[in-house]
């Protein structure tokens, strides 16, 4: 009986002490422009905190559909330029061959290793969506890897981190190319080999796709030489620190050239002989 009323008695004084903190609060807004001024400025800070937060948080969770958005019109881009080369007249002095080399969609991961010594990623667009084995898949800051199968809804790619792939790439500033390969060690970076001894090359020097390939366009952004060995005094081997964060890769673009199958069969008819 004694807790019960000493429980009530610090409840009582609770609620007299918050009312009488509520009476002063309206009695010195009321009264005292400096105190109203204050006391509405720290509310109104308050609430402006809270509107922050709030747009912020919105915006976090908008992130997923705003990649999807900003992937699928650079791919719309990439294909609007391919239409507008293949419409350039053939007598213009910038004469581009005048049919479609490359088409472009977009597509969102839903698998992905990077801790492995053969690499994988698995893509939302299948056979449905036109998507074929030997296909292409980049990014805008380099190459992701190279479609293996396909089931109808789904793509299996095998990612440049497997030690069986390797690409043609290039040092940008004088077009000196050789196979990159990755070492199955560290995900952000490569080994560029076979470069004459002689080249031009310093620590820094921007590499891209080669373009000598019936998978991948020429000049997509790779990364930068960070080393430069001398192979026994008949090469050079170049350590590239790839521009590429796997890791965080979310939407990619499939690339399908459109010769490939043409270039395929003069291949298959030159070997025969």
């Amino acid at each position: 009986m004694r807790n019960s009323s000493s429980f009530v008695r610090i409840v009582v004084s609770i609620a007299v002490f918050v009312l009488l903190e509520t009476i002063s609060i309206l009695l010195i807004t009321n009264n005292g422009i400096v105190q109203r001024y204050r006391i509405v400025g720290g509310v109104r800070s308050i609430q402006t905190s809270l509107w922050r937060f709030g747009e912020n948080t919105k915006a976090y969770f908008n992130l997923k559909e705003t990649n999807k958005y900003l992937s699928e019109e650079n791919n719309a881009l990439k294909n609007a330029l391919e239409e507008a080369r293949a419409m350039i007249p053939e007598d213009t002095l910038f004469y581009i061959n005048k049919e479609k080399e490359y088409s472009y969609k977009s597509a969102k991961i839903i698998k992905n290793s990077t801790n492995k010594q053969h690499n994988f990623i698995i893509l939302d667009k299948g056979s449905k969506d036109g998507v074929e084995a030997d296909m292409g898949v980049i990014s805008a800051n380099g190459i992701v890897g190279v479609i293996h199968s396909v089931t109808k809804n789904y793509a299996y790619v095998t990612s440049f981190l497997n030690k069986s792939q390797s690409i043609s790439a290039k040092i940008a500033k004088n077009n000196i190319f050789g196979p990159m390969e990755w070492q199955g060690v560290n995900p952000r970076r490569a080994t560029l080999k076979e470069i004459p001894l002689h080249t031009d090359v310093v620590v820094g020097d921007t590499i891209v796709s080669s373009g000598f390939s019936l998978i991948f366009p020429s000049d997509i952004p790779l990364g930068t030489v960070s080393k430069i060995d001398d192979k026994g005094g008949t090469s050079l081997s170049l350590d590239v620190d790839l521009f590429l964060n796997y890791s965080s890769l979310q939407y990619v673009t499939i690339v399908d050239n459109k010769r490939s199958e043409e270039l395929n069969e003069l291949l298959d008819e030159t070997a025969k002989k």
